[in-house]
């Protein structure tokens, strides 16, 4: 395919039993006013009527190309995507959430005029009925309110502080196809948490990042699988903080960057070890203690003494006494850093 009629944006999609929201993704995706698209689904081993609703969708529209494969996850999926695209962009869309339809014309013009490795959307959480159910996302909050304007670009150096305030979707941008290539920037084969490590490899590299204050993209939030009834969710937490601080320390991630991934880390399993249910604290606490174990606190400004003691007590601890002893000093603290208004950068 020449450069002349190659698509502007590959869309990828993974499927995973989704008959119920399928159509509704699909008709937001191939109804966008950007024609030049390839809109990529992955059927990864549907049981239900999802594959017979791609095959319908793809007799109407040549630009759908349907990958049928044995369940894997939507990692593995997105990273199958992201080998068969051949788009100057790549974006991603959950089966179950919806599109806006100038949502890549927009953004794919915008990411040319800035030449931007990546450029963002802001996002609208919607619940089952497609109702709104809150009005501004973080990405509005963090970097909207700093960035109004579109043409403006950035990189990490100008969003140290946001970056690890923002949530770590894949879908509400979208990235150069060259730039992910270049870095091999992809998603790990795990079901909870996948898009973490992609979220942050692409920030610590991209040089060019813009982003546009519109919803976009529409956000289906489901409270099935919570953290406090699937441990499976917060002992993936651990695997994958654990992936990513292995990436910073091989690829030579700037010490600060370093730094505050360490406190973005323990704050992170410090919120979930208190709401997972208590049958499922010891494998989690086990998880941590061998993920802190690489956490260097000595000379970390980003560390506040929440954090130094709930680090200090996971790493020195026996678990029969942290179960009972470090709650109340760590509330302790909490409470002490909100009255005393000593808010970290990065909470």
């Amino acid at each position: 395919m020449t450069s002349s009629n190659k698509p502007a944006v590959s869309i990828i999609i993974p499927v995973y039993n989704l008959e119920k929201y399928l159509s509704r993704c699909i008709d937001s995706v191939i109804n966008q006013t950007l024609r030049n698209i390839e809109i990529i689904c992955i059927n990864d081993g549907s049981t239900d009527r999802s594959l017979d609703i791609l095959k319908d969708y793809a007799t109407d529209d040549p630009r759908i190309r349907i990958i049928d494969k044995e369940k894997g996850g939507p990692g593995i999926a997105r990273n199958i995507g992201i080998d068969e695209a051949v788009g100057e962009y790549i974006g991603f869309v959950d089966g179950d959430d919806w599109i806006e339809a100038e949502m890549h014309e927009k953004m794919h013009t915008a990411a040319k005029k800035n030449i931007s490795d990546i450029h963002i959307c802001t996002i609208k959480m919607m619940d089952a009925d497609g109702k709104p159910i809150m009005l501004k996302c973080d990405y509005d909050k963090y970097l909207g309110e700093k960035y109004t304007d579109d043409s403006i670009v950035f990189n990490r150096h100008h969003i140290s502080e946001e970056l690890f305030k923002v949530s770590r979707h894949a879908w509400n941008k979208i990235y150069k196809h060259s730039f992910l290539k270049k870095h091999n920037i992809r998603f790990l084969p795990n079901k909870y948490y996948e898009d973490n490590i992609f979220f942050f490899m692409a920030f610590f590299k991209a040089e060019r990042i813009s982003i546009t204050r519109n919803q976009f993209y529409n956000y289906y939030f489901k409270r099935e699988g919570s953290a406090s009834s699937n441990r499976h969710m917060p002992l993936s937490l651990c695997q994958v903080n654990q992936e990513i601080k292995c990436y910073i320390d091989t690829h030579h991630v700037e010490k600060e960057f370093a730094q505050r991934f360490d406190a973005y880390n323990i704050r992170r399993c410090a919120s979930y070890y208190y709401r997972i249910h208590k049958t499922y604290r010891k494998p989690f606490f086990d998880k941590m203690r061998t993920g802190f174990q690489k956490i260097d606190m000595k000379g970390n400004p980003f560390l506040d003494a929440r954090k130094r003691f709930f680090c200090f007590s996971v790493k020195t601890v026996p678990y029969s006494l942290f179960r009972y002893t470090n709650l109340p000093v760590y509330l302790f603290l909490y409470i002490y850093a909100k009255f005393m208004k000593k808010h970290n950068l990065d909470l």
